[in-house]
């Protein structure tokens, strides 16, 4: 039989960083029931996720999942020695106000089927643990040994059957005062082509074509096309015309491709760049982006029909959400 000793703690477990003891109450907040057990485990065995991950459950206004691993440390063919991991995991964070951090004191249970008792597991280590975005879970990964958990004498596992349980009591509940949120968004599926008819208008008729507005990154974008200076090449602009976003010290990084696209050989010219965008510097311009001699080249198919064809490309771009 598993001893539990007079100090509370399990000699199976001593070195863990965790106590047990045995208590008459069941799990305040959620149990779960696992019935053919060895199949379960079986299953996980070969299968990519490892850990079965229980229904939802509530407890001090948060949503909790308990995952269990009936195999930690076990080899592939089944042979070794092995151990049951068992974490409470918070779920479903995406409501919650940026910065949260929650300190929770849990237990977690493993019910006696003989003696119709509990072993409670709590960690030895600190009252509470720390729940955040970059840790949202906490538990035992060698909660019971695989001869302990099987051992007719201790209960844990009867008829093929085992139940494990949780009590989760929040204890503190804070968010960071003021700060902001750095995401890169990957935006390779995103983009916008911009067809450009009577090309030759530009200078005769036409000073500069603009682009109608498009998204990208979640921000409004445009582009604008007219020839140099020296007339020898066309410019090209990148606008962010976003002005409900570009307020203040805000400020976003893009990366992206805008090519001209040969319409005869699937040769496009191409030009790859980065650039902040800031409220004072909302655009990127390239006065020399295509040698005008190079584009008429009829050869080059870049012009057909007196049409252009510009493909704008966003590769990544930076998202920042602020928080109080």
């Amino acid at each position: 039989m598993m001893s539990v000793k007079a100090d509370g703690r399990c000699s199976s477990c001593s070195s863990e960083g965790f106590s047990v003891w045995t208590s008459d109450k069941p799990p305040a907040h959620y149990m779960l029931r696992i019935e053919s057990f060895s199949l379960l485990s079986q299953v996980l065995q070969i299968t990519a996720a490892k850990r079965y991950e229980s229904l939802t459950f509530k407890a001090g206004g948060y949503n909790w999942k308990l995952s269990f691993d009936p195999n930690v440390g076990k080899g592939s063919d089944g042979h070794g020695d092995g151990h049951i991991s068992l974490y409470l995991m918070i779920v479903e964070t995406t409501t919650l106000p940026l910065g949260w951090m929650i300190d929770v004191n849990f237990k977690l249970f493993v019910y006696d089927q003989i003696r119709d008792k509990y072993y409670v597991f709590e960690d030895s280590k600190a009252k509470a643990r720390r729940f955040h975005a970059m840790k949202t879970e906490w538990g035992f990964s060698k909660l019971l040994s695989h001869k302990d958990f099987a051992d007719a004498c201790n209960g844990c596992l009867v008829g093929d059957t085992c139940v494990f349980g949780a009590e989760v009591y929040v204890e503190n509940e804070n968010h960071f005062g003021v700060g902001e949120c750095l995401s890169m968004l990957n935006t390779k599926d995103e983009g916008f082509t911009w067809k450009i008819d009577n090309f030759s208008l530009l200078d005769e008729v036409e000073d500069v074509f603009e682009s109608t507005v498009f998204t990208a990154g979640g921000l409004k974008w445009s582009l604008s096309l007219y020839s140099s200076s020296d007339g020898e090449s066309l410019s090209l602009v990148l606008d962010l015309v976003d002005h409900e976003a570009i307020q203040g010290d805000w400020k976003t990084c893009a990366q992206f491709m805008i090519l001209v696209k040969d319409q005869l050989n699937n040769k496009h010219y191409s030009r790859a760049d980065a650039a902040w965008f800031f409220s004072r510097f909302d655009c990127w311009c390239c006065s020399d982006f295509m040698p005008l001699r190079y584009l008429q080249r009829p050869s080059r198919g870049f012009l057909v029909n007196d049409t252009l064809i510009i493909e704008f490309k966003p590769v990544v771009i930076s998202n920042v959400k602020k928080f109080t």
